[in-house]
C-alpha cells in the first residue's frame, strides 16, 4: 500500500504501478478506477463486467459480483442490472417480474447479497450485453464494464472470448503463448480444445500443438492446456498472438 498526501478535494484520480527488476522497469499495470476525494469517494467502485447464461430462447441469467467495499465506506444495499439488445436503449431488470423496464428509477433493484438475474421476455435472434451498478448510503457507483454479447438462440452456447494472451521469448527463433481459456458459459457445454494464432503484420497463422511450428491449419491443442510452444520464428521480426476456443 502506499499513502498519497497534499490532493486536492473533488478531483479524481487514478494510479498505475510497476515493477523492477534487475533487468529493468516493467510494464505498467492497467489504470484503476478512479476516486474522487470528497463525499463521492465513498460510493462503491465498479465490479466486473456481468457473465450472461442462456436459459432458453427467450430468457437469459446475467451472473455477477459485486464489487468489494471501500475501506471506510458503508455497506452495499442493492445491484441494479441493466441489459440491452443490440444498438437499443438500456434496461433495468425489474427483481420481481424479472422483466426489463425503462430505466429512470422504477421498479425494484436486487439485493446487495445477490449474483444472478433472470431475465424473461426476449427475443430469440438478439443479441444482448448487460452491465451492474451497486448502491450504498453515499449513492449509486460507477457501472460495471459491459458484458460479453449473448445471442440466444443455438449460438449462445458457444465459447465467450479469452483475455489477451502473453508472449516469453524462449530464445532468438522461439517463444510462448501464454493464456487462460475464457469461462465456460452457465449451462453450456464444456471447452473441447484451443486455436492458438501467431501473425505478422496482418497475416495470422496456426500454431500446430505437434511440432510447435507455425502452419496455414495446424493441429489444436487440448482444452486444458494454458501455453503453447512456437519454434521456427525469425529473429528481430514483432509477433502477436491470438486464441480461440
Amino acid at each position: 500500500v502506499a499513502l498519497v498526501k497534499g490532493l486536492v478535494e473533488g478531483l479524481s484520480y487514478r494510479a498505475k504501478v510497476s515493477a523492477k527488476n534487475a533487468c529493468g522497469w516493467g510494464a505498467f499495470s492497467p489504470v484503476s478506477e478512479p476516486l474522487t476525494l470528497g463525499a463521492a469517494a465513498f460510493k462503491p467502485i465498479a465490479s466486473a463486467a456481468p457473465l450472461l447464461e442462456a436459459v432458453d430462447s427467450t430468457s437469459l441469467r446475467v451472473h455477477f459480483s459485486p464489487p468489494p467495499v471501500r475501506p471506510g465506506a458503508p455497506a452495499h444495499e442493492s445491484v441494479t442490472v441493466h441489459v440491452k439488445a443490440g444498438d437499443g436503449a438500456w434496461q433495468a431488470v425489474d427483481a420481481t417480474s424479472s422483466t426489463l423496464i425503462s430505466s429512470n428509477g422504477s421498479g425494484t433493484a436486487h439485493w446487495a447479497d445477490s449474483r444472478v438475474a433472470l431475465v424473461k421476455g426476449l427475443v430469440e435472434g438478439l443479441s444482448y450485453r448487460a452491465k451492474v451498478s451497486a448502491k450504498n448510503a453515499c449513492g449509486w457507483g460507477a457501472f460495471s464494464p459491459v458484458s460479453e454479447p449473448l445471442t440466444l438462440g443455438a449460438a449462445a452456447f458457444k465459447p465467450i472470448a479469452s483475455a489477451a494472451p502473453l508472449l516469453e521469448a524462449v530464445d532468438s527463433t522461439s517463444l510462448r503463448v501464454h493464456f487462460s481459456p475464457p469461462p465456460v458459459r452457465p449451462g453450456a457445454p464444456a471447452h473441447e480444445s484451443v486455436t492458438v494464432y501467431v501473425g505478422v503484420g496482418g497475416a495470422w497463422q496456426t500454431v500446430d500443438a505437434a511440432a510447435s511450428t507455425l502452419k496455414p491449419l495446424g493441429r489444436a491443442f487440448r482444452a486444458g492446456v494454458e501455453s503453447a510452444l512456437v519454434k521456427g520464428l525469425s529473429e528481430g521480426v514483432t509477433y502477436r498472438a491470438k486464441v480461440s476456443v
